[in-house]
This record gives structure tokens, sequence and C-alpha cells, in this order.
């Protein structure tokens, strides 16, 4: 017996295909970084029916995005409707997607500050890893998700990091700062681009009017909370 979530995302599989056949399905794009709500952003957008792109498939494209190769990024775009987290979070990547999908919607999620964002990805990674105990590269090295040296790899990749400077606060922080700056520079004036923080007041208004969907069917969860 299927459960619900396998149903709803059979549901909603089929319906992407149906739209996508007409010529109607939508293409929508989480860019903020990993750390800022996409997960719970990603359920909003479940609930309200889309297809969402698998992210396990997504992560591993990681040594394509090292050699600057976005050709089977920009191939897996099609098999859904709704992409987040990497590689969608790196730097280079939505420059490249939306030369393919210059109308597709464009959401950049930010912490409530810049420091906020490291202290959760820092403890986030902890948790995971040592079960809240201080990490190193050579923990990252030896980690398992997706693949040994995963983490390693996308912190080289991502902030430019090496053994010494991982975690350095102020090289993530100002990595994380340029990023967003430069998004915001990116799509400046384009009404398909917005730019929100999960825990604003205004957040679900946001939302809806940038969708065109009724307020009341945006629910945002809290998924993924780092402790």
């Amino acid at each position: 017996m299927i459960s619900k979530n396998q149903l709803k995302r059979r549901l909603s599989l089929i319906k992407f295909k149906l739209k996508k056949a007409l010529g109607k399905d939508e293409k929508i794009f989480i860019i903020g970084r990993n750390k800022t709500g996409t997960t719970s952003l990603k359920e909003v957008f479940e609930n309200l029916g889309y297809s969402i792109g698998n992210q396990a498939t997504a992560e591993l494209f990681i040594d394509d995005y090292e050699k600057k190769d976005f050709s089977r990024i920009l191939t897996y775009c099609d098999s859904a409707e709704v992409f987040q987290d990497a590689p969608f979070s790196w730097p280079e990547t939505y420059k490249h997607i939306f030369k393919k999908y210059p109308n597709a919607k464009y959401i950049l999620l930010e912490r409530e500050s810049s420091e906020a964002w490291y202290n959760s990805l820092t403890r986030f990674h902890r948790k995971i890893i040592k079960n809240g105990e201080p990490i190193n590269a050579i923990d990252l090295k030896n980690f398992g998700y997706r693949r040994k040296g995963f983490l390693w790899q996308a912190a080289q990749v991502v902030y430019g990091v090496n053994e010494k400077t991982i975690y350095n606060k102020g090289l993530y922080i100002n990595n994380y700062e340029a990023y967003n700056r430069e998004v915001k520079e990116f799509f400046m004036n384009n009404k398909n681009f917005l730019s929100i923080v999960l825990s604003n007041t205004n957040t679900v208004e946001q939302l809806a009017t940038f969708l065109n969907k009724p307020m009341s069917d945006i629910k945002i969860p809290h998924s993924n909370k780092s402790q």
C-alpha cells in the first residue's frame, strides 16, 4: 500500500506530464543557499501540486559543475517543475538556467541575517556528521552523504576553502552575501524574480502574489530545522 506522500508525488508527476504535453508546464527555481529554508519552500510547492526535482540526483552533478559543464544540469531541468538546493544554490547555475528558461520564476531565499545563516549551516553539519561536536576537513572528506567526500568537494567548489579555512566565519559570510548581492543584481527589475525571508510576516502574501495563488493555499512548514 502506498503512502499519502507517495500518492501525492505520483499525482504531481502525472499532472506535470499532462501540462508538459500541452506546453503548459511551469519552471520554478529556488536559488537561495542551503539552510535558508529551501526544504520548507519545497514543501509549499509539493502541497500546491507541483512536480519536484529529485534532489539526490541533482546534487551528484557536482563534478559537472566543477568542470563548468552545465549540459546535464540543463537537461535535468526538463524532468520536473520545481528545483531547489544544490546545484541550484551554487553561484553559477542560475545564470545558465536563465539562458534556457528566461520566463521561469526564480526565488532567492535569505535568512534573517548572514550570521543566522552561518550558524544554521555549521550547526546542521555538526549535527549530521558528529552529533553536534566540532568538525574539520577530515570529517567532511570521510563523511558519506551522497558519496564519500561530497561535502568536502562542495565546500571547496562553492566556498573556495582549504583544510585551514574550513568553516571560517568571515569567508563563508562574505561568500553568502556576495552571492545574494549578485543574484539580486542579475535579476534586477525582473518581474519573475522574488527575494524573501521565510520568517517574515508578509512572506505568505508575497508568495501568493508572485505565484498568483490564494493566500490560503500557501502553507509554510519549518522543515529540516537545525537544533
